[in-house]
């Protein structure tokens, strides 16, 4: 994550050499406005299939969406800090037999899920390589596993 705190780091300082304040909070508003344009323009693009336009959109997001906790006063190393979390969580989501994958589903299909207490889910589960995936069987979202960290649980153990 050394060269995604970098990255961080530079859009930071192009935002000073612009003249923008960190932890300047008024200009909160102009970047949500920036994120939701970035998000249109996303869109659009891949609505029309433009790879390019898609690719174009996607770093202007990660800009925007940085200028944000720019603005917000938060530090690049804490959006390190809690992107590699989330990574770490999301990666929390595979179980690790296929014993662990068949608890998972069933506890979802029983509402007995920790995440999902008292909803029935009909999920299922896939084998890549040495890990499985839970997915719910409607859409394929994949789910969490019975064993799942959450993104704080994980900062909170640091």
């Amino acid at each position: 994550m050394n060269n995604f705190k970098a990255e961080v780091d530079l859009i930071y300082n192009w935002l000073e050499v612009a003249g923008f304040e960190f932890g300047d909070t008024s200009k909160v508003p102009l970047a949500l406005d920036l994120i939701k344009e970035e998000a249109e323009e996303m869109a659009e693009a891949v609505k029309s299939g433009n790879l390019e336009e898609v690719k174009d959109a996607f770093g202007d997001m990660f800009w925007v969406n940085c200028n944000l906790t720019f603005f917000l006063g938060i530090k690049s190393k804490d959006v390190q800090a809690y992107m590699s979390a989330i990574s770490k969580s999301n990666y929390s989501k595979f179980c690790h037999s296929e014993a662990e994958a068949r608890r998972t589903v069933v506890a979802y299909k029983s509402g007995e899920h920790p995440d999902k207490l008292g909803q029935s889910i009909k999920a299922k589960y896939r084998k890549r390589g040495n890990l499985y995936s839970i997915h719910r069987e409607e859409d394929e979202k994949v789910l969490k596993s019975f064993y799942y960290n959450s993104v704080q649980s994980i900062l909170n153990k640091k």
